[in-house]
């Protein structure tokens, strides 16, 4: 179901997860198989990471504490080098969404599940994950590859005058990165919960 993604991306962290399956009972077919095959995986050094059954039960609380609108309606099942969350509709199997915390913005993709991966992931992967602006920031920041639990991001955001450079990046935790970040981006006005 995922082989043209299974060719281009090698795992090479899987975290060890304690899973609760039963968190996700009724997911769709597809989603359950790319959780089920590749949970807690690490692609290419951290550019991208599938969630375990638990994590993407966590994230979807997180995302909804910042996203109001999305209670109840995503099932995340992945997340990029810059803490960006991809996430499957459940009220809609053809729909995904993009949050950035950076940004404090959320994307809808017209696209499914198998088709962004075997196909967005593996033709297009430079306008989606910017595997080349990650290679720059590690480089930079003299690492080799990200945690699991971390993401690269801005020092100062972007929303609060910081600058779109390499040198404006550091490695942050996941969580705390989407805390601060998205907390001072609701200080400032940027959107209403």
């Amino acid at each position: 179901m995922f082989t043209n993604f299974s060719n281009r991306f090698y795992p090479e962290i899987e975290v060890s997860v304690q899973d609760d399956i039963g968190l996700y009972e009724d997911l769709p077919g597809e989603l359950y198989k790319l959780i089920d095959t590749f949970s807690g995986m690490s692609f290419d050094d951290g550019l991208y990471r599938i969630h375990s059954f638990t994590s993407s039960s966590q994230w979807a609380l997180i995302i909804s504490n910042y996203f109001p609108k999305y209670l109840n309606d995503i099932y995340p099942f992945g997340f990029d080098w810059a803490g960006r969350q991809y996430c499957l509709s459940k009220s809609n199997s053809s729909l995904l969404y993009m949050f950035d915390p950076s940004t404090g913005e959320d994307f809808s993709l017209n696209q499914n599940i198998v088709a962004f991966h075997n196909d967005d992931l593996v033709n297009d992967t430079i306008p989606i994950l910017s595997p080349d602006i990650y290679r720059k920031i590690l480089s930079f920041l003299c690492l080799d590859s990200i945690g699991w639990c971390d993401c690269l991001g801005y020092k100062r955001p972007l929303f609060l005058g910081g600058n779109d450079t390499i040198e404006n990046y550091e490695k942050s935790n996941l969580k705390l990165y989407w805390d601060l970040t998205l907390q001072e981006y609701l200080l400032q006005g940027g959107f209403t919960r």
